[in-house]
């Protein structure tokens, strides 16, 4: 290969390597992560092992750079509706330990997002009984097998082992990090467009409607993303309100996840532009995160949800889908996401608002500039890696 030789696998560990021997790979690329890490299996606690998923795991589809959907383990797809969808599988698809993927894997894979599978002579119908869009389902949901992975305990540690050269590869959480980065030729910078927005969620037990639009309209969203991620971050919808809004007369107690400085940073930007309406902020660990959204035990938390592709908004907002995490219903949500009519959906969304959607933080990465082809793909950070090259 010229060279150069292909990134067949990658490990997170302290400094996180794979293990192939000095003669069949030398280089080995240290991800840089904050732990712990934990499985990527559905009902595995959410880590930065995520960023493994795609090393390991497929979705029947990805979506392309325009967001549509394009096959990945499916071979083929049509959707004869925005809930039923026929695909045929990839010949010679296997797990990593060489057992072929098969309906009974795909079935099960999906059931947690209550989608049903009946094999057909043309290939899997795959449908949504309660008629709810299933394509933001197919690019989300995996055909699982197993991965262990290991991390650093802190977030200023990925940073600080790759600046002394322990780890060849660091996620950026804050894009005002790459200053301490100016002039260490070693790394390269790689961006890509972002998927997720920094947004404010509303309690939905705590607030009511009314409560909620005020909320949306006084906070001078792109003066907080400005102040948290630079000018370069956008409010992924236009803003609205006024910004004299009433809001509650009792204050409001903004809740963050530690260990993330996108959303400790946020968190304080947000409670700061509540002034005298903002009791202050609260750190809780991941597990509390969950137990809180689950209970909507808050008043305000910073929140991530996906806002690309366009379809992703069937993924969080259908008042039957699992993966809706605050519990939202909206009756005029659902009708747009049955008729696949995004925009819409979105619209009424933001009506009667469970988040405030601050901006679009990009995606950015510092990769060891032995390898000449880094690219973070249009859905994921690493899906591409095994087609990395590195100069041998």
């Amino acid at each position: 290969m010229n060279g150069r030789s292909r990134i067949l696998l990658a490990v997170l560990a302290g400094a996180l390597a794979c293990e192939y021997s000095s003669r069949q790979q030398p280089f080995r690329l240290r991800i840089a992560l904050v732990g712990p890490l934990h499985g990527v299996a559905p009902d595995s606690e959410p880590s930065a092992s995520e960023y493994a998923r795609a090393w390991v795991y497929e979705p029947l589809l990805r979506a392309a750079s325009d967001g549509s959907p394009i096959p990945a383990l499916a071979a083929r797809f049509h959707f004869s509706g925005p809930s039923r969808v026929i695909v045929e599988l990839r010949e010679g698809a296997k797990f990593s330990d060489g057992s072929p993927v098969t309906a009974g894997e795909v079935r099960e894979s999906l059931r947690a997002a209550r989608l049903e599978v009946r094999e057909l002579p043309q290939g899997l119908l795959i449908e949504s009984p309660s008629g709810a869009a299933i394509e933001p389902f197919l690019q989300q949901m995996h055909v699982y097998n197993e991965v262990v992975l290991l991390g650093f305990p802190s977030s200023r540690d990925p940073m600080a082992h790759t600046l002394a050269g322990e780890a060849d590869l660091l996620i950026v959480a804050d894009p005002k990090q790459l200053e301490f980065f100016q002039g260490v030729s070693r790394l390269r910078l790689v961006r890509s467009h972002g998927i997720a927005s920094m947004a404010v969620a509303t309690s939905l037990r705590r607030l009511d409607r009314a409560a909620r639009i005020a909320i949306a309209d006084a906070l001078r969203v792109q003066e907080i993303g400005t102040l948290v991620f630079g000018e370069e971050c956008l409010p992924p919808f236009p803003a609205g309100g006024s910004h004299d809004a009433a809001l509650p007369t009792r204050a409001l107690e903004v809740v963050v996840m530690r260990h993330d400085l996108q959303v400790e940073r946020t968190a304080l930007a947000v409670s700061r532009a509540l002034g005298q309406s903002s009791r202050g902020v609260r750190f809780v660990s991941v597990p509390e995160v969950f137990r809180i959204v689950k209970s909507q035990d808050f008043d305000l938390l910073i929140y991530r949800p996906l806002v690309w592709p366009a379809s992703s908004a069937a993924l969080l907002w259908a008042s039957d889908s699992p993966g809706n995490d605050l519990g939202y219903r909206n009756p005029k949500v659902d009708a747009a996401l049955r008729a696949g009519d995004w925009a819409r959906a979105m619209q009424e969304v933001r009506a009667d608002p469970p988040v405030v959607f601050i901006c679009v933080p990009e995606r950015i990465a510092l990769v060891d500039s032995r390898v000449k082809n880094p690219r973070i793909d249009t859905y994921g950070y690493l899906e591409t890696l095994p087609d990395w090259e590195v100069e041998q």
